[in-house]
C-alpha cells in the first residue's frame, strides 16, 4: 500500500504557499533590482541568538549566519519582504533548504540541525512562515510561546522528535493556514477544542500523534470551514461518535484529502462522516482500520474522488457495482479484505485507473478481460486469491483500444490457482515487475520474456513449468535484480563462460537443472543478498572465488546437490551473519573456521571428518543454529563451546 500520495500533495501545497505568500516579494541581491534593503538590526540580533540554541550536525549549514554578514536577508533560509518594510517574514531551516527534494521521510543523515527553539524567535514579529521540519529537537516539547506569533500562516514542525502535549496556546494562531506536526510519534493531543479556533486552516497534518483520548476530533474538524487537507494517520483515533445534535452542514465543503489510515475506526460512523464530503473529496485513505460489512452504494456519489484506499479492513461480500461507476478513480485499493466472487467486470470502465490492488481476498474465477483495456494502468495486484484463469485479449484488440499500450509496470498474480500457459506479456513493454509465483502455470517459458527490457523483478517460482531457459531469455534484461524460477522443472541451457548483463540481488533457482558444472556466471554476481540453488544437479567442487562474492549475502542454500571436495580455509569473513545450508552434499575434510562465523549453519549429510577449527572462533560469534549430523566425525567433541551461549 502506498501511503506517500497524500503527503506529496501536502508538500506541493507547502511549496505553493512558500511561493504564493512570499515568492515575488523577497529581498535579494540579484542584478537588476531597483532597491536592496538590509534587514532590521534587532531582527538580525534575534536570529543570532536563535542560532545559539542550535547545533550544526553538518558544518556550514548556517555558515552565513555571522555577525560580519550584516544583511540577514541573505542568510541561509531567511527571507524578507518589501511589503513588510524589510522585516523577516519567512524562516526555512528544513532539509529542502539545502536543495534536498521534498519527500515524506528524511533519513537521519539528512538532518542538518539539532537543539531547541529559542524564545528569541518572538522578536520576529512579522514572521508568517516557519519550517523547522527534520530539525532534531531531541524530545523537547513544542514551546507554548509559539502561540504568540500571531502572524503565522504556515508552521511545519514535522519529523522533529518533539514530545509531550501539543500546547493549546497554538489556538492564538488564527491566521494559520498550514499546520504540520506530523511524524512526531511522542506527541499527544487529548483535547482538540483549541484547533477549532484556527478558522483559516487549510492543511492539518498530525500523523503519528497520540489522539486516543481526543473524543472531540470529529466535532472539531467539522468547525474548520476552509479545511482542504486532513491527515490523521497512525493517530490511535477513538471511534467516531457523531451526536444527533451535531450538524456537519457547516463543515468544510472543500475537503479534498482525508487520510485516516492506520487507526481502528469502524464502519458506520466513518461512512457517516466521509459521505458528507462526497462532492469535494479527491483523496480518501482508510487503510488498516476495522471497517467491516459492505461498501455502501452511496460511494458512487463521490463524483470527484481519484484515490480510494480501503485495504487491510474487514470488508466482505462482492465488489459492489458502485465502484465501477466511479469514473474519476485513478487509485483503487481493496486488498487484505474478505471480498468473494469474481472481480467486477465493470472496473474496466474506470479509464483513468493507474493503480488497482484486489490482492489477499477470496476472489475466484477468470480475471476480467475488460481490465486489460485500462490504458493508463501502471500497477495491477491480484495476489493471494483463488483466480483460475488469466486470458489476455489478442494484440490487435488491445492496440485498437490503446494504440500505445506501454503503461503497465507492476503485475502481480502470485499465489492463486491459475492454470494454463504463461500469458503473452510482450505488449506491455514497460513492465518492471512480474510476479506469478505459486500458481499452476504449465508449459514452457516463452523467449518473448527476454524482450521485456525494463524488467527488474521476474518471479515464476512454484509452478509446473518445464523446458529450457536459454541466453535468449535473459541476455537483454540488463536491469534485472530479482530472478526466481525455483520449484519448476527447468533446464538451464547457458554456455559455461556466459556473461550476464544484470547484477542480481535475489537468485532463486532451486530445482532448476544448472549442473553438472558449478555455474561460472555466478562469479559476475557480486552484490546478491539471497542465493538458492539447491537441487540444481550440480556435481562439482565449490570454487574458491565463490566465497568472495558471497561476503555480503544474507542467505545461501546449496543443499541437495553433489558438491564434493574440500572447502579451503582462509581469513575470509562474512560481512553479515548469513544463514548457510550446504546439507545433503559430498563435502569432506575439515570444516573451515570461517564457516562458523554465520547466523545459522547446516552441514548435515556430508562427509566432513574434522571439527577442530571450531575452537578458533572468538567470542564475537552470532551462531544460533549448527547442524553437523550424519557426517564422518569421530573421536571426542572439541572442548571449546563456551563461546556459543
Amino acid at each position: 500500500m502506498n501511503r506517500l500520495a497524500p503527503q506529496i500533495v501536502i508538500l506541493v501545497m507547502f511549496w505553493t504557499y512558500l511561493r504564493g505568500i512570499h515568492g515575488v516579494n523577497y529581498i535579494a541581491g540579484s542584478v537588476g533590482e531597483a532597491k536592496i534593503m538590509r534587514c532590521i538590526d534587532h531582527e538580525r540580533q534575534a536570529l543570532l541568538k536563535f542560532k545559539q540554541q542550535l547545533y550544526q550536525i553538518k558544518d556550514g549549514f548556517l555558515s552565513s549566519w555571522e555577525k560580519e554578514n550584516t544583511d540577514c536577508c541573505d542568510w541561509y533560509g531567511v527571507q524578507c519582504s518589501n511589503e513588510s518594510g524589510g522585516h523577516v517574514t519567512a524562516l526555512d531551516l528544513s532539509p529542502s533548504t539545502n536543495r534536498l527534494p521534498p519527500r515524506l521521510f528524511y533519513e537521519e543523515e539528512d538532518r542538518f540541525l539539532r537543539g531547541n527553539i529559542s524564545s528569541w524567535i518572538l522578536e520576529l514579529k512579522f514572521l508568517t512562515y516557519l519550517d523547522l521540519s527534520s530539525v532534531d529537537f531531541q524530545g523537547n516539547q513544542i514551546p507554548f510561546f509559539i502561540g504568540a506569533l500571531t502572524q503565522f500562516r504556515y508552521l511545519n514542525l514535522s519529523h522533529t522528535q518533539m514530545n509531550g502535549e501539543i500546547p493549546p496556546q497554538l489556538a492564538n494562531l488564527s491566521s494559520l493556514q498550514v499546520l504540520d506536526l506530523g511524524n512526531n510519534y511522542e506527541l499527544t493531543l487529548t483535547n482538540m477544542k483549541w484547533v477549532s479556533h484556527l478558522s483559516s486552516l487549510r492543511v492539518l497534518d498530525l500523523t503519528e500523534t497520540n489522539m486516543s483520548k481526543a473524543i472531540d476530533w470529529v466535532q472539531t474538524v467539522s468547525q474548520l470551514p476552509y479545511l482542504t487537507n486532513l491527515v490523521l494517520s497512525l493517530c490511535q483515533l477513538p471511534n467516531i461518535t457523531i451526536p444527533s445534535s451535531l450538524s456537519l452542514l457547516n463543515s468544510s465543503k472543500s475537503l479534498a484529502i482525508l487520510d485516516l489510515s492506520y487507526n481502528r475506526l469502524s464502519a458506520g460512523s466513518v461512512y457517516q462522516m466521509i459521505l458528507n464530503f462526497s462532492r469535494s473529496l479527491v483523496h480518501l485513505n482508510l487503510w488498516e482500520n476495522q471497517i467491516n460489512g459492505f461498501i455502501p452504494e452511496a460511494f458512487q456519489n463521490m463524483s470527484a474522488l481519484e484515490y480510494l484506499e480501503l485495504g487491510a479492513n474487514e470488508l466482505e461480500g462482492f465488489i459492489p457495482e458502485a465502484l465501477g461507476k466511479m469514473s474519476t478513480l485513478a487509485h483503487l485499493g481493496l486488498s487484505l479484505n474478505e471480498f468473494k466472487g469474481s472481480i467486477l467486470e465493470a472496473l474496466g470502465n474506470l479509464t483513468d485507473l493507474t493503480y488497482l490492488d484486489v490482492g489477499s481476498n477470496q476472489l475466484e474465477g477468470e480475471f476480467p478481460k475488460s481490465l486489460w483495456n485500462l490504458c493508463k494502468l501502471r500497477t495491477l495486484r491480484a495476489r493471494e486469491n483463488n483466480l483460475r484463469r488469466v486470458m489476455i485479449p489478442e494484440q490487435n484488440q488491445l492496440l485498437s483500444r490503446c494504440p500505445q499500450y506501454h503503461s503497465l509496470e507492476y503485475l502481480d498474480f502470485g499465489w492463486n490457482r491459475i492454470i494454463g500457459p504463461l500469458p503473452n506479456l510482450t505488449l506491455f513493454s514497460s513492465l518492471k515487475v512480474i510476479t506469478l509465483y505459486l500458481n499452476q502455470f504449465s508449459g514452457t517459458v516463452p523467449e518473448s520474456f527476454g524482450r521485456l527490457t525494463q524488467l527488474e523483478e521476474l518471479d515464476l517460482s512454484s509452478n509446473s513449468l518445464k523446458g529450457v531457459i536459454s541466453e535468449a531469455h535473459l541476455s537483454k534484461l540488463s536491469k534485472l535484480s530479482h530472478l526466481s524460477f525455483s520449484q519448476n522443472s527447468l533446464i538451464w541451457n547457458i554456455t559455461y563462460y556466459w556473461l550476464p548483463p544484470f547484477k542480481l540481488d535475489f537468485i532463486g533457482l532451486e530445482f532448476c537443472k544448472l549442473g553438472p558444472r558449478f555455474p561460472k556466471w555466478l562469479q559476475t554476481q557480486k552484490d546478491y543478498s539471497i542465493l538458492s540453488i539447491s537441487n540444481a544437479g550440480i556435481s562439482d567442487s565449490i570454487p574458491n572465488w565463490f566465497w568472495d562474492i558471497f561476503s555480503s549475502c544474507y542467505s545461501m542454500d546449496l543443499s541437495d546437490n553433489q558438491l564434493h571436495g574440500k572447502i579451503t580455509d582462509s581469513s575470509f569473513e562474512f560481512m553479515y551473519y548469513p544463514e548457510v545450508n550446504l546439507s545433503s552434499n559430498e563435502l569432506e575434510g575439515s570444516i573451515p573456521h570461517f564457516m562458523f562465523k554465520v547466523g545459522a549453519l547446516d552441514l548435515s549429510m556430508n562427509r566432513f571428518s574434522k571439527l577442530d577449527s571450531i575452537c578458533h572462533i572468538t567470542n564475537d560469534t552470532n551462531l544460533t543454529l549448527l547442524d553437523i549430523s550424519i557426517n564422518q566425525l569421530s573421536g571426542n567433541l572439541p572442548d571449546c563451546w563456551s563461546y556459543f551461549k
